[in-house]
C-alpha cells in the first residue's frame, strides 16, 4: 500500500507531499490544479512513461518522484542522470523498460490508477485486448514471451546447424586438394634432417678454422719470443744497473734529510744560547715579580681585615644603641620592688 507520494519539479508541482490512507484514495480539486499531474507522476514511476523532457518543470532543477509504501522507498529521478532508486539500490541505463526490482517493489497495476471521465473498465476494449490484459494480470504474458524467446533460440540454432553443416561439407571438399601433403611431409622431414647435419658440420668447420687461426698466432708469438730471448742478458744487466742507481738515490735522499736535521738542530742550539744569556737579566725581574705578587696577596688580606674591623665596629655601635634602648625600656617597665625577691630596687641599672 502506498503511504506517501513526494513530487519535485514535475509539471506544475514544484514540491508536493501527499499522504495516503488504506483503501481507495480520491484526489479532488478545481481544474488546472495538478490532479492529473499527480497520476502522471505515479505512472512515470510505474511505467517509465512519458519519455523526453516535456513533463519537467520550467523553473529547472532535478525532477524526482518518490513513492513510500509499507516496506520500500522507490524514487524515479531525472537530472544529470536518468535513474531509479529502490531502497538505496541505484539503477541506470535501463532504456525504456522498468527494472524488475522496481515493479516488484511497487506491486501496482494500471487498474490501481484511474482518472476522471475514463471509460468503463474493459467494457469498450476488444476481445484481444481484454485477453491480453488478463494474461498480463495472471503473468501468462511472461510465459508467452518465454516461449517466443525459446522458439527464437531454436530457430537460431537450426540456422546455425544448417550453416555449419554446409561449411563442413565445403571444407571436406577443399581438404581433398591437399592429399599430397602427407608425402610432402615425409620429404620435408628428410630435408630438415639433412639441414641439421649440414649445420652441425658447418659449426665443426668454424671451430677448426678458429683453432687453425689460434695455432698460427701462437707460432708467430713463439718466433718473436725466440728473438727476444737473445736480449735477455742485456736486460738483466740493465736491471742490475737500475737497481744500483735506485739504491744510490735512496742513500742521497737519506743524506739530504740528515743534513736538514743537522741544520735545524744548530739553529735550535743558537736560539737556546741566546736565551741563556738573557737568563741572568730575567732572574732579578722574575724575583721582583714574585715579590710584587706576594705583596699584593698581603695587601688583599689586609684590606679584607680592615673591612671586617669596620663591620665589627658598626655592629658594636648598633649593639650599644640597642643596649641603651633596652635599658630605657627596662627602667620604664621594671617596678621599684623586685617581683622575684620582693625587695626594693634601689639602683635599676646595677640590678641589671
Amino acid at each position: 500500500m502506498i503511504k506517501q507520494l513526494v513530487i519535485d519539479n514535475f509539471k506544475s508541482h514544484k514540491h508536493t507531499v501527499m499522504d495516503f490512507v488504506p483503501g481507495v484514495n480520491i484526489i479532488i480539486g478545481e481544474s488546472d490544479n495538478g490532479k492529473s499531474a499527480v497520476v502522471g507522476a505515479m505512472r512515470w514511476v510505474m511505467e517509465n512513461r512519458p519519455e523526453g523532457e516535456g513533463f519537467r518543470s520550467t523553473w529547472g532543477g532535478e525532477t524526482a518522484v518518490t513513492i513510500h509504501n509499507d516496506t520500500t522507498t522507490i524514487t524515479r529521478g531525472k537530472g544529470k542522470e536518468n535513474y531509479y532508486d529502490v531502497s538505496g539500490i541505484h539503477f541506470t541505463a535501463f532504456g525504456t523498460d522498468v527494472p524488475q526490482e522496481v515493479s516488484s517493489a511497487l506491486n501496482l497495476l494500471p487498474v490501481n490508477l484511474q482518472t476522471q471521465f475514463k471509460q468503463h473498465y474493459l467494457l469498450t476494449e476488444t476481445a484481444g485486448k481484454v485477453a491480453a490484459h488478463f494474461n498480463k494480470i495472471a503473468h501468462i504474458d511472461l510465459i508467452d514471451k518465454s516461449i517466443e524467446k525459446v522458439n527464437s533460440w531454436i530457430k537460431s540454432l537450426d540456422n546455425k546447424i544448417t550453416t555449419d553443416t554446409e561449411s563442413m561439407v565445403s571444407n571436406r571438399k577443399k581438404l581433398t586438394q591437399y592429399d599430397y601433403l602427407e608425402t610432402m611431409e615425409i620429404d620435408l622431414e628428410v630435408l630438415e634432417q639433412l639441414e641439421q647435419d649440414i649445420q652441425t658440420k658447418y659449426r665443426s668447420y668454424r671451430k677448426l678454422q678458429s683453432y687453425i687461426s689460434q695455432i698460427e698466432v701462437t707460432e708467430h708469438e713463439i718466433e718473436i719470443f725466440k728473438h727476444e730471448t737473445k736480449k735477455e742478458k742485456d736486460v738483466e744487466n740493465l736491471l742490475i744497473l737500475y737497481k744500483s742507481w735506485e739504491d744510490q738515490q735512496d742513500q742521497s735522499l737519506q743524506l739530504a734529510s740528515l743534513i736538514i736535521r743537522i741544520e735545524r738542530t744548530e739553529q735550535d742550539i743558537n736560539e737556546y744560547h741566546k736565551l741563556t744569556i738573557l737568563e741572568t737579566v730575567l732572574n732579578p725581574v722574575i724575583d721582583l715579580q714574585l715579590l710584587v705578587e706576594e705583596n699584593l696577596k698581603i695587601k688583599n688580606r689586609l684590606y679584607q681585615l680592615v673591612v671586617s674591623i669596620n663591620m665589627i665596629q658598626t655592629e658594636i655601635k648598633n649593639s650599644s644603641q640597642e643596649i641603651i634602648r633596652l635599658q630605657k625600656e627596662f627602667n620604664t617597665e621594671m617596678p621599684d620592688i623586685c617581683p622575684l625577691c620582693d625587695t626594693p630596687i634601689l639602683n635599676k641599672h646595677e640590678h641589671i
